[in-house]
């Protein structure tokens, strides 16, 4: 009998092993590369999902190219999701994500701390929460406009980050969704975000100015706290209380209310002044000529042409905003290679702001 229950143990323990192996992936097809892709059937077998080998199996390294359908057994599925699928595969260094893929889930790429740029295509709608957390190596992402919101953590402790593009559709910043991205020195929020949550852009050490659309009705705590930035620039009109410095879930850090300047529309001081948490700044300017934030010299060729703008000479993927001597934006682009041109029809004004990235300067018709 003993023997007999040693046997049974061991087999029992022989087929938990096989039954976790079976239970990580359906089938395993090697991409055009010659890279073995480990995916899960979804949708009631209808599609794929990237998913690993096993947990806890660092399947991936390495350059790997997503396809954008799979074919298995006569049989061709769209590639739709990916699913834990990269989790600690710190020797993967780029990954290719097709235009079929709707949604990154959960932890897809946390801690791949050797990829180094990331962009993800406009198909995609979500991206889960800590998808791309602890990706050390990580220093641009550029987020498609199908993506509606970032969960949280998403690209927590991602410390060599140095730029992020927000895509046009993101309509909230999830909690501590950029939580400790020292190497930040730019942030491009989107005029459709609405939200931004607990401790966003908490640790952003590098951050020095932040421009907030006035599509955005809630900061929530600690949003920028521990920042280091010199410069607000608010376009909000009509400002809604956020966490004072005399908070424990201030919004913005000592430094920022004590120190850096905030610019608001032309018209809105008096309430910026009288609303909680925004009166806390010692230092509040209207948006008017001479009250802009500060202008540098750009290496750029900056033209106005009636009711266009023609910019030269700025890096393609830099963003460019423009905005009128009140602080509202009126037109916004990303840098194309050559010249790119921006329609300002919605600019009365004879002179506007251009800011490409963080530099601004003011251009007259």
């Amino acid at each position: 009998m003993k023997t007999k229950g040693l046997w049974m143990a061991l087999m029992a323990l022989i087929m938990g092993f096989v039954s976790n192996e079976a239970y990580a992936y359906d089938i395993e097809v090697e991409n055009a590369d010659g890279v073995t892709i480990y995916y899960n059937y979804i949708n009631e077998g209808t599609e794929l999902e990237v998913t690993n080998k096993t947990y806890n199996y660092k399947s991936y390294s390495g350059s790997v190219v997503i396809p954008e359908e799979v074919t298995f057994m006569n049989r061709t599925r769209k590639v739709t999701s990916i699913y834990y699928a990269f989790d600690g595969c710190s020797g993967l260094t780029s990954v290719t994500i097709p235009g079929s893929v709707t949604s990154i889930g959960n932890y897809a790429f946390c801690y791949c701390r050797g990829l180094t740029s990331v962009t993800i295509p406009n198909s995609v709608t979500s991206i889960g929460n800590s998808a791309f957390y602890g990706c050390t190596g990580l220093t641009s992402v550029t987020i498609g406009s199908g993506v509606t919101s970032i969960g949280y953590g998403t690209f927590g402790g991602c410390t060599s980050l140095t730029s992020v593009t927000i895509g046009s559709g993101v309509t909230s910043i999830g909690n501590y969704a950029f939580d400790r991205c020292s190497g930040l020195t730019s942030i491009t929020i989107g005029n459709s975000v609405t939200s931004i949550g607990s401790g966003a852009f908490f640790g952003c050490s590098g951050l020095t100015s932040v421009t907030i659309p006035n599509s955005v009705t809630s900061i929530e705590a600690w949003a920028f706290d521990d920042c280091n930035l010199e410069s607000v620039i608010s376009l909000i009109e009509e400002p809604f209380a956020i966490r004072g410095k005399a908070s424990d879930y201030r919004t913005f850090s000592l430094s920022t209310f004590n120190n850096a300047t905030l610019y608001v529309p032309v018209g809105t001081i008096d309430k910026y002044k009288a609303t909680e948490g925004w009166k806390d700044f010692l230092f509040i300017k209207e948006g008017d000529e001479d009250a802009v934030a500060e202008v540098k010299a750009m290496p750029v060729l900056i033209q106005r042409d009636g009711q266009a703008l023609t910019i030269g000479g700025a890096p393609a993927g830099t963003p460019i905003h423009i905005y009128d001597l009140g602080g509202r934006l009126i037109g916004n682009t990303i840098a194309v290679e050559g010249a790119t041109r921006v329609n300002v029809a919605a600019a009365a004004d004879k002179v506007v702001i251009v800011k490409v990235g963080e530099q601004s300067a003011k251009v007259r018709s």
